[in-house]
């Protein structure tokens, strides 16, 4: 970990308060050209949170100062294969538990369906309401909002209070500052893949890189 250099949760937590619009869009861009390279690996993530994903390497690192802003996705631990021996995308069924983080997992997950692509690019788009608002609209609901890691998903109440939120709120829904609005075209798209859709990532990209114009 020391090499990696600093958890997005502790910049987060440093600065106490949430990340500029635009500052939010650069790191998900970063983490979306990620994503899609663990997709065209035959692999989906599974984990998306703060303190998976690292920001710069230490100073004792050669050249660190040209890397401050370089973002690196750690802990591939969740991370399944989406495509099956003979070359297809392996079916949708039910799951037996859950497994992801409660926070930033998509409803399909909640649902108990397996793992695809969308589910990463959903995440995503929570990871970025989170970093633009410091919140998240199904975490401010009955002021529940401190668990925050894997341990939480052993809460059964709290995890169908949240299961049901995440069911019901549609993407504006979500959007609770005209921040968050600016990410809106991201995900309505996310929301819109099947399970077996291979996401348009180049969309995807142009969608955050409009966002980052508009912020000069």
């Amino acid at each position: 970990m020391e090499q990696l250099g600093e958890t997005l949760e502790n910049h987060l937590f440093a600065r106490d308060e949430a990340f500029s619009p635009s500052c939010t869009y650069k790191i998900g861009i970063q983490i979306l050209d990620q994503i899609k390279l663990i997709h065209h690996a035959g692999y989906t993530y599974n984990d998306m949170k703060l303190d998976n994903i690292m920001v710069g390497f230490p100073k004792s690192v050669r050249f660190h100062e040209e890397y401050l802003h370089k973002i690196k996705m750690i802990d591939f631990g969740l991370a399944q294969k989406y495509i099956d021996a003979n070359g297809k995308h392996i079916p949708a069924v039910k799951e037996r538990f859950f497994q992801g983080n409660l926070i930033f997992a998509s409803q399909h997950c909640f649902n108990l369906l397996t793992h695809s692509r969308r589910d990463d690019l959903i995440s995503l788009a929570y990871l970025m309401l989170y970093l633009i608002d410091g919140d998240l609209a199904y975490l401010t609901k009955d002021g529940n909002d401190d668990q925050d890691d894997n341990e939480s998903q052993f809460n059964q109440a709290e995890f169908q209070r949240i299961k049901e939120l995440k069911n019901n709120l549609t993407p504006k829904d979500l959007c609770e500052s005209p921040e968050a609005l600016t990410l809106l075209p991201f995900i309505e798209e996310v929301f819109t893949y099947e399970f077996d859709q291979t996401p348009n990532y180049d969309k995807l990209r142009e969608i955050l890189m409009r966002c980052l114009a508009r912020e000069g």
